[in-house]
């Protein structure tokens, strides 16, 4: 009924809070354990605010109902989700023409992992070793200096990609 659906719902945030309230405590006495800066204290509980407000979109590697669907289904959901961006790279649009169903396995193999990027998250490292290829969904990047990128505008940086 829709009483109990209201009542499910409540308790689902009211958990979610708690938990919410739970990690900016813990990590509030850690960082005054380590006796940091005040102002770096206040500057990960702000960020950490920030964050838990956000709703992240979800990955296929969260979602484990996935697994569970079979293999042909599943090939045809990881097709539909990446087979606009590997449509983009030509190699990729030839294989495509000649060969729907190593297009298909492309899409949906192993190689194709999703993560999600936060303002302010580093995207690259300074001196770190390249091993994989990004593309942009949604959102800008910005490169902050030659040694490393993010999703932050600061320092009036221009954009690196643009989807």
């Amino acid at each position: 009924t829709i009483l109990s659906m209201l009542t499910s719902k409540l308790t689902q945030l009211r958990l979610s809070h708690t938990k919410n309230k739970q990690d900016v405590d813990q990590l509030r006495q850690f960082l005054v354990e380590k006796e940091l800066n005040p102002k770096l204290i206040e500057m990960a509980d702000v960020q950490l605010a920030e964050r838990l407000k956000k709703k992240r979109p979800l990955t296929v590697e969260e979602v484990p109902a996935i697994a569970t669907l079979s293999v042909g289904l599943r090939m045809d959901i990881l097709t539909e989700i990446t087979a606009a961006h590997y449509s983009s790279h030509p190699l990729l649009r030839l294989v495509k023409r000649i060969d729907s169903n190593s297009f298909r396995a492309v899409c949906s193999d192993h190689c194709t992992r999703f993560i999600v990027l936060l303002t302010s998250d580093a995207l690259f490292l300074p001196r770190s070793k390249a091993t994989e290829a990004y593309v942009c969904q949604a959102g800008l990047v910005y490169k902050k200096d030659t040694a490393s990128c993010s999703l932050s505008r600061q320092d009036n940086c221009g954009p690196v990609l643009v989807p």
